[in-house]
C-alpha cells in the first residue's frame, strides 16, 4: 500500500485525476492503487477538481428514467451511469415512474424483434407511421419507445399484440409532478437492437425532429395506413371547419404532399409553424371536399386507430365521398 500523499509519481497523479474525471469513485481508485480513499481525495482537491460526483442533470435524469423504464434495474442504471443505486431509485420516484416489484424485475421480456423488417401489412404501416410522428429511437442505445397520452393507452396495448410482447407499459404522473393542467402519460419502450436497426433502416431515425424524410419503403396499396398512423400521431382533424394538418418536418411534408396529390389528386399547402423554425413545417388540407375525402380514405379498411380521432372523424367527416 502506497502511505503519505507524496508516494505517487506525477503520471500517476495524471491517471487518478483522469479516472476521476471518467466518473470513478474515489474508492475504486484507491482500490485499483491499493491505498487508501483518504489520499485519492487529497489528490483529488489538490487538482481543484469539483469532488462532488457527476451532476445530477436533467438530462442525467431522463437518461436514468429511459433505462429503468427500458428494463436495466436501478443497480445496472448505477454502475452505468457511474451513480448511487439509491439516486437511481430517488429520481425513478420523484418522476412518478411506478417501481417494479420483485417478480417483474426478474421478468424475462419477449418480443417479434422481426416485426419491422419488412412493411407487408395494413397494421405494420399504422404503427411505423405512429412512431414515425410520436416515436423515439435511442441515438447510443436500442431503446424504441413511444409515450401518449392517457386516453390513448388502448392504442400502446395492441402495439405490444402486435409485437408478441410481454414488455410492461409505464405511467407517467405529470399531474402530481408538474401540474393538473399537465396531462399523465402512459410509455412502452423495448431495448431491442433487432427492432432499432430495422426502424432506422426504415427511416425512423434518432433526432427525426430535424430530419425526417417521408419513407421509400411503403407499397403504395399501404400508405393509407402509414399516414393515418402518422396522423394519430402528429396530425390534426379539425371540429367544425373540416380542415386537415400533418406536423412534421419540410422533408416529410413535401413527399408526403407528393403522394396525396398521387393517389388521391389532393391539394396541400406546406407553411411555417409557428415557432417560424426552417424545419418545422405544417402540411394543411383546406379544401373540405378534400379533408373529407382524405379522411375516408385513410379510414377505409384501417386496422387500428385512435378512438378519440376516430370519434371526431365519424362526427364531421363522414359525408358522402367517392373514393
Amino acid at each position: 500500500m502506497f502511505k503519505g500523499k507524496n508516494n505517487f509519481s506525477n503520471k500517476q497523479k495524471e491517471q487518478i485525476i483522469q479516472m476521476y474525471k471518467d466518473g470513478m469513485y474515489q474508492k475504486d481508485i484507491a482500490k485499483h492503487f491499493n491505498t487508501s480513499r483518504s489520499s485519492i481525495a487529497r489528490i483529488v482537491q489538490k487538482s481543484n477538481i469539483p469532488c462532488k460526483h457527476p451532476l445530477l442533470t436533467e438530462d442525467r435524469k431522463k437518461k436514468m428514467c429511459e433505462m429503468y423504464i427500458s428494463g436495466y434495474s436501478a443497480k445496472k442504471i448505477g454502475e452505468i451511469l457511474k451513480s448511487n443505486t439509491s439516486t437511481v431509485t430517488s429520481v425513478i420516484r420523484e418522476e412518478g415512474i411506478k417501481q417494479r416489484t420483485a417478480s417483474e424485475a426478474i421478468r424475462k421480456y419477449s418480443i417479434d424483434e422481426n416485426y419491422f423488417e419488412e412493411i407487408n401489412s395494413p397494421s405494420k404501416a399504422y404503427f411505423l407511421g405512429l412512431l414515425a410522428a410520436d416515436g423515439t429511437v435511442g441515438n447510443n442505445t436500442n431503446v424504441v419507445a413511444i409515450q401518449l397520452q392517457e386516453t390513448d393507452k388502448h392504442i400502446l396495448e395492441t402495439f405490444k399484440k402486435e409485437l408478441n410482447s410481454n414488455h410492461p407499459l409505464s405511467f407517467i404522473n405529470y399531474s402530481e409532478k408538474i401540474g393538473p393542467n399537465r396531462k399523465n402519460q402512459w410509455c412502452f419502450r423495448v431495448v431491442n437492437k433487432k427492432i432499432h436497426d430495422d426502424l432506422i433502416d426504415k427511416g425512423i431515425v434518432p433526432r427525426k425532429s430535424y430530419c425526417l424524410k417521408y419513407p421509400t419503403c411503403i407499397p403504395e396499396e399501404l400508405h393509407r395506413y402509414f399516414i393515418l398512423g402518422y396522423m394519430d400521431g402528429d396530425g390534426n382533424l379539425a371540429k367544425g371547419r373540416r380542415r386537415i394538418t400533418f406536423t412534421s418536418t419540410k422533408w416529410f411534408c413535401l413527399g408526403l404532399q407528393k403522394v396525396l396529390y398521387e393517389q388521391l389528386g389532393i391539394e396541400s399547402v406546406i407553411r411555417r409553424t409557428h415557432n417560424c423554425t426552417e424545419i418545422t413545417c405544417d402540411l394543411c388540407i383546406y379544401k373540405t371536399m378534400d379533408a373529407r375525402k382524405l379522411a375516408q380514405w385513410m379510414y377505409k379498411d384501417a386496422p387500428y386507430y385512435l378512438f378519440r380521432k376516430y370519434d371526431i372523424y365519424q362526427q364531421y367527416y363522414l359525408d358522402k365521398i367517392v373514393i
